[in-house]
């Protein structure tokens, strides 16, 4: 448990995106809590001979659509958060790696855009205690009229805060906070809030008969194409006020179109994250970080969405906040507590700027506790904060109509899965669906790695880069003599030459063919980047042939497209979740197929690829211990389609019974 007699910026920011519990220790110590209390569970449910199966539902495999979907993990945030608490971080963690070049590059960029003052300190925390450091901060804003202070700490009234620089230059004052992200997000604005309480209050500036200016602004990646090795910055001082990015909404796309402005699509895009957001007329409009922090919201009032009231509550709640987490501080250092008390759910686990980092890990332990709600999807049945909130006040509940999330048509359909607990099978739409299938089939998976620094030349930052291919053809009738290509490529050597050999191993020449893959958004658009990277038209006919002819598997089994529905998935329908069902009830499929319980194989699941990937990229691997990992990869992507084979022949089975249920039936 931290221990310092100081709030800083990470309590205050953990006050809305924690709960209680969790204030005031460290990630690693607040996981073990939970996990602690999940192993306790089990043991007590077990020796009363009765434990909750969630075999199937273990949400540590959570659909791993984040990992596709929003990429854009903060490296330097974990860098400088681990720094804080630990002075001997893990430099062989990748998100170190990277945190840490951010943090160099940063500084760089900063000075650049600061040419003219030469007069520059950059504050090591290894220097002393943060009294001495806030000395050595005035000290040298007092000798220089312009300089720029790399980590300056200020202190008032037992907050402390370090902010990533500061440039005085006349008489303004510019306080600029780094995030590894393209995106300006709602949570920066809590970092801002909190420098803006502590650094205006400090001694220095209130004694001070000169009265400066404070501007506050992020450094942030810029979203643009750079050099492979490369990381571009840019200075913005307008944020998104919602939890991420906004995106391009179709209507957008179909008015770029009419107005001949597709090209500028990417341009559209950075604004967009650095906190546009369009207007009914189409213009784009900013949230102003200045004008929110001094309570003036006609910026915000102009967007789309109007929060001016829940920033005013945020602004006007700031000694609130500190006084509760002292009084918490208190009580953690008055009893003595090692690690977190008993976790209940809070509405800070999916609260207004972020979900929980712990997020899989809680559901898993809200799940033992009663809490039927989290061992559904999320996408299935509500999660948000409201329902967190109803079910914190009433207690544990069974899962009823009032949880579905959906507002699709077929709601009775949903409803039977989700509360009657009935298996539905849409015999027309699941054989319209099968009956698109060619005779020729070539199953594929990508692997790859996302990271802000740039894989290869000419692209933009959190791009993900191919660093892995499985592929599986239909060679013949007899399928446990179906043969894998596994091309896994050196994240450091990666290139051109590479995709194009990813895309030559997945072509064949004939017009009759499916190409198989599991949530085919992904690979679709892994595959339309390849277009663009390679740049060649015969490469680009290639991967027009195999866009053209993919087939998405997990259609079979998504509950929106009223195929295949399986109450026990509760949701899920994500290859692990239906391989680990097909495993406890199609054997025979499982084991014909070659699949491996994805929990025994040392890699078991993307999350784990790409960072072992990344530690080989940011040269935390040699060439042995890269070599000795490269089986352990393609050993879990050849898995993952594998598993595709298993779930086609398990759809084809559920079908097949279906029918002659349905025949027995009539015939009696």
């Amino acid at each position: 448990m931290k221990k310092s007699k100081y709030i800083g910026k990470y309590d205050y920011i953990g006050y809305y995106t924690k709960q209680r519990s969790m204030w005031f220790f460290s990630n690693n110590e607040i996981l073990s809590g939970i996990k602690t209390q999940i192993e306790k569970i089990k043991k007590e449910q077990s020796n009363n001979s009765y434990c909750i199966n969630i075999s199937l539902n273990d949400n540590n495999e959570e659909d791993e659509t984040i990992i596709e979907n929003e990429p854009e993990f903060d490296c330097f945030e974990f860098y400088k958060e681990q720094l804080e608490i630990n002075k001997n971080i893990d430099k062989d963690d990748p998100r170190i790696s990277e945190g840490n070049i951010i943090d160099q590059k940063s500084k760089e960029f900063i000075k650049k855009e600061y040419k003219s003052i030469n007069k520059i300190l950059d504050i090591d925390y290894e220097y002393g205690s943060n009294e001495k450091l806030n000395k050595m901060t005035i000290d040298f804003l007092d000798e220089n009229k312009n300089c720029i202070i790399f980590q300056p700490v200020f202190i008032h009234n037992n907050l402390v805060t370090k902010c990533d620089a500061l440039i005085k230059k006349n008489n303004f004052i510019y306080i600029i906070e780094t995030k590894g992200t393209s995106t300006a997000r709602s949570i920066h604005y809590l970092d801002l809030l909190y420098q803006k309480n502590v650094i205006e209050n400090d001694l220095y500036f209130k004694n001070k008969e000169t009265k400066y200016e404070f501007i506050y602004k992020l450094c942030i990646v810029q979203y643009e194409k750079c050099k492979k090795d490369d990381i571009s910055f840019c200075i913005v001082d307008t944020f998104t006020n919602t939890k991420s990015a906004r995106n391009i909404s179709d209507k957008i796309k179909l008015w770029l179109q009419a107005n001949d402005k597709e090209n500028e699509t990417d341009d559209i895009k950075r604004e967009l994250k650095h906190g546009g957001c369009f207007d009914k007329e189409f213009n784009i409009n900013y949230t102003m970080i200045n004008e929110v922090l001094n309570n003036n919201f006609e910026s915000i009032k102009k967007t789309s969405t109007d929060n001016s009231d829940f920033y005013l509550e945020i602004n006007n709640k700031f000694n609130y906040v500190i006084d509760e987490l002292y009084k918490r501080k208190n009580e953690l250092f008055n009893s003595n507590i090692d690690l977190p008390e008993n976790f209940v759910p809070s509405k800070e686990d999916n609260g207004d700027f972020k979900r929980s980092n712990f997020w899989n890990e809680l559901k898993e332990l809200y799940t033992l506790l009663g809490y039927e709600i989290f061992n559904y999807s999320g996408s299935f049945v509500k999660q948000d904060k409201n329902m967190i909130d109803e079910i914190t006040k009433n207690g544990p509940s069974q899962i009823n109509e009032n949880n579905i999330k959906s507002s699709e048509k077929n709601i009775n359909r949903i409803t039977n899965i989700l509360v009657n607990k009935k298996d539905l099978i849409n015999l027309q739409n699941s054989k319209k669906l099968l009956s698109k299938i060619n005779s020729k089939k070539v199953y594929f998976d990508f692997e790859t790695i996302c990271p802000a620094i740039r894989v290869i030349d000419n692209s933009l930052p959190f791009s993900q880069i191919i660093t892995q291919c499985s592929i599986i053809k239909s060679s013949s009738e007899n399928i446990s003599q179906w043969e894998a290509i596994n091309l896994v490529y050196d994240p450091k050597k990666v290139n051109i030459n590479c995709f194009k050999e990813v895309v030559d191993n997945l072509y064949e020449p004939t017009a009759k063919i499916s190409y198989i893959v599991y949530n085919k958004s992904f690979e679709k658009s892994r595959l339309n980047e390849l277009k663009s990277y390679i740049n060649n038209k015969e490469y680009t006919k290639k991967i027009d042939h195999i866009v053209n002819n993919l087939f998405d598997l997990a259609d079979l089994f998504d509950y929106r497209k009223d195929t295949i529905s399986i109450s026990k998935l509760n949701g899920f329908y994500s290859i692990k979740k239906v391989l680990a069902l097909i495993k406890e009830s199609a054997p025979e499929i499982f084991n014909i197929t070659g699949c491996k319980d994805y929990k025994k194989l040392d890699i078991s699941n993307g999350g784990v690829c790409q960072i072992e990937t990344l530690k080989r990229f940011f040269d935390n691997l040699n060439d042995n211990d890269w070599n000795n990992l490269v089986p352990k990869l393609k050993e879990y992507c050849e898995n993952d389609v594998r598993a595709m084979i298993a779930v086609e022949l398990y759809a084809k089975k559920l079908i097949h019974e279906y029918q002659e249920y349905l025949k027995n039936k009539n015939e009696h």
